[in-house]
């Protein structure tokens, strides 16, 4: 997996460069919200909540 991250950090670093001129700011902001995520370490999904399997009357 840190073979995928390293991958991944560098198409971002990339990407920043070469749009350091502001020619797609919403793009840019795309990547680095999905490079963030992706960088960041997985957060734990909560639990299901608990569904009652008590009998209906």
């Amino acid at each position: 997996m840190e073979g995928l991250k390293k991958i991944v950090l560098m198409i971002f670093m990339f990407l920043v460069y070469s749009r350091v001129k502001g020619r797609s700011m919403i793009f840019q902001d795309y990547v680095l919200a999905v490079a963030n995520s992706i960088a960041r370490e997985p957060i734990p999904s909560p639990p299901p909540p608990q569904v009652s399997m008590a009998p209906t009357p």
